[in-house]
């Protein structure tokens, strides 16, 4: 029974993770830049604070009302959810991009907790396990002001490349640099 006790507060200790931290944020581009509601999120340990209704054009001065901003505890499930899905990351910096979408923007999301971190850069895309974060995060914000992000634009971005790469007839881009995207 000590045994259990003792293995029972070790974990719960593990658990709780101070130096998690994980920001998301997003810059609309072509037409959409400028365009609000997209919000930008910041957590460290369990508190999470986002905006809402920002402004993707990086200045404040045209905003026709104030941001919205809050802040929430995440329960410790969702802190265990975020813990794991990193913890299944292998690469450091994930960068993405749909060359099929002229507008749009770009999720810039970072995930970090002591040594173990991951950098996102989407452009009009996104990733299935950056999707897994951003359904954790997704939970504590009002619905409509989320993270606007699904399995279908990972699979559009899929389809688009396996159709340019149809194209040209080759397995690889024309700069010889391999992009792959996994199938959704």
């Amino acid at each position: 029974m000590r045994i259990l006790i003792a293995l029972l507060f070790c974990l719960q200790l593990a658990a709780q993770n101070p130096s998690l931290k994980i920001s998301y944020s997003y810059a609309g581009i072509g037409s959409n830049i400028g365009k609000k509601m997209y919000p930008m999120i910041e957590v460290s340990g369990n508190t999470m604070k986002y905006t809402i209704e920002t402004d993707t054009a990086y200045s404040k001065s045209d905003w026709t009302s104030k941001p919205q901003e809050f802040s929430v505890k995440l329960k410790q499930g969702a802190l265990d959810s975020v813990m794991a899905v990193l913890k299944g990351c292998k690469d450091t910096l994930v960068s993405d991009y749909n060359p099929c979408i002229q507008n749009g923007g770009i999720h810039f999301m970072r995930v970090s907790s002591g040594a173990k971190r991951v950098n996102y850069e989407l452009t009009n895309t996104f990733n299935l396990t950056a999707l897994k974060f951003a359904r954790v995060l997704n939970r504590y914000i009002p619905k409509g002001y989320g993270i606007w992000a699904t399995e279908k634009d990972v699979k559009e971005t899929f389809d688009c490349w396996t159709t340019l790469r149809g194209k040209w007839n080759v397995k690889q881009k024309p700069d010889t640099v391999k992009h792959v995207t996994k199938k959704p």
